[in-house]
């Protein structure tokens, strides 16, 4: 079947991204469905009236379809379409009065299918917003239809970098972490091709980063083997290290929260004779151990020297004790106020309190 690719050349892509094959990305140019008569076999047993009904209601409730029977008739119009199990299904309103069906692509006739499908994917791989969401007014198109490689218009658009297209599309209801049949999620395809607006829109949205694909990578590791596989001594080639340098910094922040350790609170000797020290964190983050290689080497010294760690209100005085210089400085945890050499105060108020002694001079 033919295919063309999301708006760039194959040279383009294959520089962009040799990570992701050109013609996984690639849609149909149209629809080469064969061209078969409307009447098909419909898949509805003869039962009685009741029966039938009680089928359909069950069809729609769990995505099954009816049971095969040698009946035809001619299909008026497709009302719908929905995902189940990762293959698309049709609502076939027929010309008789037979109750309508939900129905798989091979049991509708090429050219009634290719009528309801081909303006849905042309508004796709071109990211028509106006399109797509003009053809979302039917109530029962599925925001979510998928092509032969299990893609979804919001992929397309996160591909084409259409940001706007992408807010419209999971503000329609689409499925922000859906993954094609490699695993692609469109926070990949969009990181894939150095959109970083998409990336930003997309964890913005919800998107999960931490979503591997089928090689196991995260959007953020194919980002980063993106750029690592980027020549560094290429001119050509500075704009798209810079542009992959911010996709890759933009998700490392969605991946990685930084929290600092404030200070070490204990000690033990865990497994293997090896020694973990339980932490204090910056934010609310509940005391955990950690290895000793996880923390700053001067916190580890401070803990192993008895130091103990408390908050400066400010200042009182100074003094001068053989060749080191003591600060008599107010605790905010504590009514006693204490000297404490100047190692032990941090920089900037022992700044503040010289830059007070020289005004009132």
């Amino acid at each position: 079947m033919a295919g063309v690719s999301l708006g760039l050349s194959v040279a383009t892509l294959r520089a962009a991204l040799p990570g992701i094959g050109i013609a996984q990305l690639a849609v149909p140019s149209r629809f080469s469905l064969p061209r078969l008569p409307r009447t098909r076999l419909r898949c509805v047993q003869e039962k009685p009236a009741v029966q039938a009904e009680e089928a359909l209601a069950i069809g729609k409730d769990n995505g099954s379809l009816a049971a095969p029977h040698e009946d035809f008739g001619e299909v008026n119009r497709i009302l719908g379409s929905r995902v189940v199990n990762r293959e698309m299904q049709y609502l076939i309103e027929w010309k008789d009065d037979h109750p309508d069906t939900w129905e798989p692509a091979e049991n509708i006739a090429g050219d009634v299918l290719s009528e309801y499908v081909t303006p849905w994917w042309q508004g796709a791989k071109k990211a028509d917003e106006s399109k797509l969401m003009e053809l979302l007014e039917d109530e029962g198109r599925d925001v979510d239809a998928i092509d032969d490689n299990k893609r979804t218009a919001l992929l397309f658009a996160a591909g084409l970098g259409s940001e706007s297209c992408v807010r419209s599309l999971i503000e329609a209801g689409a499925d922000i972490d859906w993954q094609d049949q490699d695993g692609y999620t469109a926070l990949h395809i969009a990181a894939g091709y150095v959109h970083s607006n998409v990336v930003k829109a997309l964890l913005e949205l919800g998107a999960d980063p931490d979503v591997e694909d089928s090689k196991g990578r995260s959007s953020l590791k194919l980002a980063q083997d993106l750029l690592n596989r980027t020549p560094k001594a290429n001119p050509l080639q500075f704009a798209r290290r810079l542009a992959l340098d911010q996709v890759v910094r933009l998700l490392d922040e969605a991946c990685y929260e930084t929290v600092s350790v404030d200070q070490v609170l204990d000690k033990r000797m865990a497994a293997g004779n090896k020694v973990e020290y339980l932490v204090k964190w910056s934010d609310e983050t509940p005391d955990s151990w950690l290895p000793a290689s996880e923390i700053s080497d001067d916190l580890i010294k401070d803990y192993e020297a008895g130091l103990e760690y408390g908050i400066v209100e400010r200042i009182l005085d100074k003094r001068v004790q053989g060749e080191s210089i003591e600060y008599l400085v107010k605790w905010a945890d504590s009514e006693k106020d204490s000297w404490e050499p100047s190692d032990n105060v941090a920089p900037e108020l022992v700044q503040e309190y010289e830059a007070n002694q020289r005004a009132n001079d």
